[in-house]
């Protein structure tokens, strides 16, 4: 294969590349405007810090993989990767020892005052009393926040010094994670919030998503104790160094970091940062993973990944859809022999069914095959017999995803009669106290708080259950006197909203709520077990989705495309002022081919973080374990739940 490697990368692992017969191109000083004329024909780019571009992307037409040297993703663009067929894979993990000593590192100098001790000594100033003055670390408690691989090595060689672990309790913790709790003995507590008011130490590992950037704000800070030191060698963008700057002297708080914002992007440069170079802050030059150990065991996972892709297997990639796609999965098993998987595909080519995923395994001896095939849609018992009637066919076996659900699809909804939509639609129940739910709802019968407001009147004292049937029955009589309307298929619905001079385009649609144990749907926030009983017995009794959760999904400039091209050309099914002023429109998406690239696009954009909605999003999974779907005139899935997505731009 032909690889342009575009930073740094140890000569022996070159070496190994080309002795594997492979061409590479060695320039470690290109930069990202360079990247596009250098790329020429390599099939295989690897990068430790240099941006690649979509418009990189889409210029490199042999380009099949880009190997990120390190474990971030954040300066590819990985969406534009995934629309031209090219892998993304990255080397997680290989630096989290490095990453940890660091950390360590930091600790230790702080506590001691070891570079300004050394700036002393080097200015021929001798100052023993004031340099003496420290609490040292044993028994002081360190707060992790990030418990991956790099907050795992933290923490062991931090209990060796003798300080006590503080970590936020959370569920679902790795094997290997667990083996480290249960080796150190941690103080767990409920929250991140909770963890910096005990911590003296607190210490960030976390990736730069929508819901850490800014983690060190206002609002953690006010809960950090005073004269309390805090370690960040994650990602600048955690620490909102404005709001530190209000109060790091006022609470005589101490930071150690290794990245900061608008640190310089070269080797060299000029800092001007007010942050990190204020005295009562410790920083070093973004130089977390690079001791040579770390640069070493990278540079070996860069190699292994690069030659599993020649063989044809995909490691580390972080683009490929990571849940089953399609609707229905056809087994062929078939003779090993030229020709049959062609002629296969030519039939479901004939009856219009794509292709989403497939795998083909050879038996031993090599005379006969499985193939797995994932197409669009349930084949006709006819496409089937023309298949099973093949040469060299044995059997045809068709089956459902066996659970394997899409992350995103299309929502089959009841919409407000566009004269009702000013009546029947009201802002988030979750934000509406008891006097302001009444004051809504006074002189209006439809409003669609009296179908939400078994919460309310549980808050005021009232009984739920007897809320929930009143709410029940007058969602019913909403559809029966056609105030809400079936859209007659499953559509996208573009959602905008327009206040105060500025708007914001999000799409809504069903979410599984499978997502939650793989991961592709990221909560940030722990539930309260008697709220969740609250909007269970809502859903049970009221049986339907009455309440969107939002999630937030990284943005992709071609989703923006076709939401802004919706929103122009055509005229909305929903257009009105709300009370507040706020003026709110919608337009239904029922195009099959453009609702597929949206849904494809949402569920291949990285997991989708919740920021609201946790309880209805726990209540629900909890519905669904135990309900076959959700009743009523327009039935749902129980496994699903309406969501609204948001780009994190916006």
């Amino acid at each position: 294969m032909r690889i342009l490697v575009a930073d740094k990368l140890p000569e022996p692992h070159l070496e190994r590349l080309r002795v594997a017969g492979h061409d590479v191109d060695f320039r470690p000083d290109l930069t990202a405007d360079g990247l596009g004329d250098a790329i020429g024909d390599a099939e295989v780019l690897v990068v430790r810090s240099t941006k690649v571009t979509g418009s990189v992307i889409e210029g490199a037409r042999d380009l099949a993989l880009i190997v990120r040297a390190g474990a971030g993703v954040n300066t590819i663009d990985v969406a534009a990767a995934a629309d031209r067929g090219v892998v993304v894979a990255n080397t997680p993990g290989k630096n989290s020892v490095a990453v940890a000593e660091l950390t360590l590192g930091l600790i230790l100098a702080i506590d001691r005052n070891i570079p300004d001790n050394v700036a002393d000594l080097r200015a021929g100033e001798w100052n023993k009393k004031r340099w003496s003055q420290t609490l040292g670390l044993a028994g002081r408690r360190l707060g992790i926040i990030g418990f991956g691989s790099i907050g795992q090595e933290v923490a062991v060689r931090a209990a060796a010094f003798g300080l006590r672990i503080v970590l936020v309790d959370r569920p679902g913790r790795t094997a290997e994670a667990q083996r480290v709790v249960d080796e150190i003995d941690p103080v767990l507590v409920g929250s991140i919030g909770e963890l910096a008011a005990v911590a003296d130490i607190v210490t960030l590992h976390v990736p730069s998503t929508v819901e850490t950037r800014g983690l060190v704000g206002r609002e953690l800070l006010a809960a950090v104790r005073p004269g309390a030191v805090v370690i960040n060698t994650s990602r600048g963008d955690v620490i909102d160094e404005a709001a530190v700057l209000e109060v790091i002297d006022e609470k005589d708080l101490r930071f150690g970091v290794d990245v900061f914002a608008d640190e310089p992007s070269g080797g060299t440069g000029t800092v001007t940062s007010a942050f990190a170079q204020h005295p009562r802050v410790y920083t070093t030059h973004h130089i977390g993973a690079s001791t040579e150990q770390a640069q070493t065991a990278v540079a070996d996972e860069v190699v292994e990944l690069i030659e599993a892709f020649g063989r044809g297997a995909l490691q580390n990639a972080v683009n490929i859809a990571s849940e089953p796609v399609g609707a229905a999965v056809l087994t062929v098993r078939h003779a090993d022999r030229v020709g049959v998987l062609a002629g296969v595909l030519d039939e479901l080519r004939r009856a219009d069914l794509n292709v989403e995923q497939m795998e083909n395994r050879i038996f031993a001896g090599a005379r006969a095959a499985s193939a797995t095939i994932h197409v669009s849609d349930a084949p006709a018992p006819d496409v089937v017999a023309s298949i099973e009637a093949l040469p060299d066919v044995i059997a045809v076996r068709v089956g459902a995803l066996g659970g394997a659900k899409p992350l995103v699809r299309p929502l089959d909804a009841l919409l407000p009669r566009p004269d009702m939509a000013i009546a029947i639609v009201a802002p988030a129940v979750s934000s509406i106290t008891v006097d302001r739910f009444e004051m809504l709802v006074a002189g209006n019968e439809w409003s669609i708080l009296h179908v939400l407001r078994g919460a309310i009147d549980s808050a005021g004292g009232g009984s739920q259950e007897e809320a929930d049937k009143r709410a029940a029955d007058r969602l019913s009589e909403m559809i029966d006197r056609g105030y809400l309307e079936p859209t007659g298929r499953p559509a996208f619905y573009v959602y905008r909203i327009m206040s105060e001079g500025r708007s914001h385009t999000s799409l809504i649609g069903d979410l599984a709520l499978s997502g939650l144990a793989s991961g592709a749907v990221r909560p940030h926030e722990d539930t309260r077990a008697e709220t969740e009983d609250l909007v269970l017995r809502h859903l049970e009794i009221v049986r339907a989705h009455t309440d969107p959760v939002a999630v937030t999904y990284r943005a992709d400039s071609r989703l923006d495309e076709m939401l802004d091209e919706l929103v122009t050309t055509s005229g909305p099914h929903l257009d009105f002022t709300s009370h507040d002023g706020t003026r709110q429109q919608v337009w239904p998406v029922t195009d099959s081919d453009l609702v597929a690239t949206m849904a494809a696009r949402l569920s291949a954009s990285g997991p989708l973080y919740v920021t609201d909605g946790h309880h209805r999003l726990a209540a629900s999974a909890r519905f669904s374990a135990t309900q076959g779907a959700v009743g009523g005139p327009q039935p749902q899935a129980a496994d699903y739940i309406p969501a609204v997505f948001i780009a994190d731009d916006q």
